[in-house]
């Protein structure tokens, strides 16, 4: 993961059995994509248009293309 990175933002999802499940925050809307603007003591940040989200950990980001 690096900034400048073009990324989606999505949910794991695991049945109980397979392990954890690593949720969105919640006010980050399922499958969004943006750049990465920055790393943060919990995760990445990230602009989607006019909006910065922050603290998204890395496994619930996907990248789309590198920088």
């Amino acid at each position: 993961m690096q900034v400048g990175n073009t990324i989606r933002a999505k949910s794991i999802i695991r049945k109980w059995s397979e392990g954890d499940s690593y949720y969105l925050p919640d006010e980050v809307p399922e499958g969004v994509v943006g750049k990465v603007v920055g790393q943060s003591t919990w995760g990445w940040n990230i602009q989607v248009g006019e909006n910065l989200y922050k603290d998204i950990p890395t496994l619930n980001l996907e990248v789309l293309t590198q920088a």
